[in-house]
């Protein structure tokens, strides 16, 4: 029995990480919807930028 449900335990995640490669390419194809919607360009593109993380765990970008 647990083979079986090992089976379909796999066969499930199978078919959502299908699901989520189809959804991703229709995304990326559509122009109208930014891929990543919290990105903010910042005011001037030159220079150096540098991720690092604070104190809790969230990323922090440094543009020099």
């Amino acid at each position: 029995m647990q083979s079986k449900s090992s089976e379909l335990d796999s066969l499930r995640l199978q078919g959502l990480i299908e699901g989520n490669k189809r959804w991703l390419e229709k995304q990326r194809k559509d122009t109208n919807v930014p891929l990543f919607t919290r990105y903010q360009a910042p005011p001037s593109t030159n220079g150096l930028v540098q991720l690092s993380l604070d104190e809790n765990n969230q990323i922090r970008v440094h543009h020099y």
